[in-house]
């Protein structure tokens, strides 16, 4: 049987968007003929169910040529984290599994922004939050292309989707986007 592919872990993911993934592994030593890849959302690959159509689901996991050394995922969730393993085959069988990496694609803008609470000095925003999200930050500016000097707030904890802007110029339009 051949030796197993290896995912470098500092350069495993190559590209990364909200629904779309591209990674990179290190091609084992030895004949081999292909790899078989797998993706899932479970860690453990045990519930075939779990793993992507054309990457596993079903128990039929995605046949590459052994001249690959990279594959790209579309049709993603965004902010959802998945795992991929990948094994080399021959004639004689099957590779052990590689190593695991997982990766967790950028989660959507949040959403429904509201303002309220307004006075001449202060107002507050919420949102709702994004699934997959850690941290928001809010940019608040006086010009609607945000060009001019701006004041962010940052790193608002996932379970805070809301601030209270205080020191706000009577008169004056002020934009948020968070």
């Amino acid at each position: 049987t051949p030796n197993s592919p290896v995912f470098a872990l500092d350069a495993a993911v190559t590209a990364i968007s909200q629904e779309e993934v591209t990674f990179a592994w290190q091609a084992p030593t030895g004949v081999f003929d292909g790899y078989l890849l797998e993706v899932s959302t479970d860690f453990t690959f045990a519930n075939t169910n779990l793993m992507l159509d054309g990457y596993g689901r079903g128990g039929v996991p995605q046949n590459l040529s052994s001249v690959e050394i990279e594959e790209t995922v579309s049709g993603l969730m965004p902010g959802q984290t998945y795992f991929v393993r990948i094994r080399a085959y021959n004639a004689s069988g099957q590779s052990p599994n590689s190593n695991i990496i997982s990766f967790t694609t950028i989660p959507r803008a949040p959403s429904n922004g509201n303002v309220g609470n307004i006075t001449q000095t202060s107002a507050s925003i919420s949102w709702l939050a994004a699934t997959g999200a850690e941290t928001y930050f809010l940019d608040l500016n006086t010009s609607s292309d945000f060009g001019l000097e701006t004041q962010l707030f940052s790193e608002f904890p996932l379970a805070v989707a809301f601030e209270v802007l205080t020191d706000l110029t009577p008169g004056t339009t002020y934009y948020a986007r968070v």
